[in-house]
């Protein structure tokens, strides 16, 4: 920013010919539009770059919740249930949509541990600090 200021003061440098003045504004002016143009690439990039990882979130989400919800139905018949529900749910005001549950029939173990049972196993921690060479 401070050299474009100073290339401003420089065009308008009245200790220089007007055609100098006129050469190092076109100057000016034509960097003034390569930055802007860089700007804009540059905002596009970002545009582009986010709405991709909404995609992809969506798309993962979307398998996630496709793999639950075959999960639920899996469990949910084999225990002879008529409906299951998702007693975390909330309302738009976000109130709870179930006030009270008393937890007997929840199928929330159940249905993680199937959706778990595929996940890779989670790595082991180590306390011990690795050895320095000498």
């Amino acid at each position: 920013m401070q050299e474009y200021q100073r290339q401003v003061a420089d065009a308008n440098d009245q200790a220089v010919s007007s055609e100098e003045r006129e050469k190092r504004k076109k100057l000016l002016e034509a960097k003034l539009k390569e930055a802007q143009e860089s700007e804009a690439n540059l905002k596009q990039f970002v545009s582009r770059g986010d709405a991709e990882l909404d995609q992809k979130m969506r798309r993962m989400m979307d398998d996630v919740l496709k793999d639950i919800k075959q999960a639920v139905a899996s469990k949910g018949k084999a225990g002879g249930y008529s409906f299951v529900v998702d007693v975390s749910a909330e309302s738009l005001s976000k109130a709870p949509i179930f006030l009270f549950n008393s937890g007997d029939s929840d199928l929330t173990a159940m249905v993680t541990d199937q959706l778990n049972a595929a996940a890779p196993p989670e790595p082991v921690a180590t306390s011990e600090k690795p050895t320095e060479k000498k």
